[in-house]
């Protein structure tokens, strides 16, 4: 039975994963609406191009996934009314050939140059980015229940701050990796051929080709394709069926066995991150780490710790009691602070510090 909370993080299939492999239960990322997109312009706010918002019809859908091919198999059989438009998206981009392989549909030439190339304030703005599986009318995911790793494990805010930051971008080289080791798995089990797994499994450190002309104009070279597709050229849906049953009845330690040493040292840190994500418990001594000052309210500070996940808006008074954590006694500070400012801390405050980043428990 999978945990409610897993499901409402995870798509199922990874959900069920996670079951297995987590000691407890994933907690949703509430701060990160994206059925009221957390990162666009307030009702009524005006735009904000080159500033913090994202453009409502783009959000943080500037991305094309790869559809990894048993996550296209799971896309293809999904009949549910809810699916159907994500379906029609995924069919649209096997007929069109670009970057259909037996591991999966992946990102085009095109959109990959476009991707590395553009200034980061692009991300959640530009519309030539934008996912082809986003439904225009709801503003939705067509492939929500089957996303793969990247953007099953994204979320622009954080609950836990730098710890919940940390844990889902270990969370998703986790995923990733079992990803990869999965649909190379099903390749050598539906047997594609040897010259399709010559192209599939390139010599380590091979660079990419630079892309072709024909890449570069959306075309497909027939001849190409063929080769890559082995004795299942033609039947690409069949393929990517086969592999969603292949993949569909795996225990996550028998994905653990297939996929080998990466994927278990991933787990190891994985467990270790999580167990961070879900502690309450304040370090016995702690640092203030060096803060940047975002905004100046009338009472309050805007503060940022260097590649903080997320700024916290403090109380001045707060702000300027932070000095007093030198690495003494975390209890002997918060009675000085009592004593002397008249200032409560809570162990809830005092934790969610150090989840930002203000606070550390180890000087550093």
């Amino acid at each position: 039975m999978i945990p409610a909370s897993n499901l409402a993080v995870l798509p199922p299939l990874y959900a069920a994963w996670m079951d297995e492999l987590l000691p407890g239960s994933l907690q949703p990322e509430r701060l990160a609406t994206c059925h009221d997109c957390a990162m666009c312009a307030p009702a009524g706010g005006a735009p904000a191009w080159g500033g913090p918002y994202f453009e409502p019809d783009v959000k943080c859908c500037t991305y094309l996934p790869t559809i990894w091919s048993f996550l296209a198999g799971r896309i293809l059989e999904d009949h549910s009314a809810e699916g159907a438009e994500g379906r029609a998206s995924l069919e649209r981009r096997i007929d069109a050939g670009l970057a259909v392989t037996p591991l999966g549909i992946g990102r085009t030439p095109v959109f990959q140059l476009f991707y590395q190339r553009v200034d980061l304030s692009s991300f959640g703005r530009a519309r030539s980015l934008r996912c082809p599986h986003y439904l225009e009318e709801s503003g939705g995911c067509g492939i929500w229940r089957h996303r793969e790793s990247t953007c099953a494990t994204y979320f622009c805010k954080y609950e836990r701050g730098n710890v919940g930051k940390e844990f889902w971008e270990l969370l998703h080289g986790l995923l990733l990796s079992a990803e990869t080791a999965l649909a190379q798995w099903c390749a050598v089990q539906l047997e594609v051929g040897t010259e399709a797994l010559a192209l599939l499994f390139p010599t380590p450190g091979e660079s990419a080709p630079p892309p072709t002309g024909e890449d570069l104009d959306g075309k497909v070279v027939p001849a190409e394709y063929r080769r890559r597709w082995g004795r299942w050229a033609g039947r690409e849906r069949e393929y990517y069926q086969a592999a969603s049953r292949l993949v569909a009845p795996l225990r996550w330690q028998q994905i653990e066995a297939l996929a080998g040493p990466e994927l278990q040292a991933r787990k190891a840190v994985v467990l270790s991150a999580y167990e961070r994500v879900t502690s309450e418990q304040v370090p016995d001594r702690l640092w203030t780490s060096p803060i940047r000052l975002e905004f100046q309210g009338a009472t309050s500070r805007r503060v940022r710790v260097e590649g903080g996940a997320s700024p916290l808006d403090l109380p001045d008074e707060l702000v300027d009691e932070l000095r007093r954590f030198d690495g003494r006694l975390t209890a002997d500070v918060l009675r000085e602070i009592r004593e002397e400012s008249g200032l409560e801390l809570t162990a809830g405050l005092v934790r969610k510090l150090v989840d930002y980043g203000i606070l550390r428990g180890e000087n550093r």
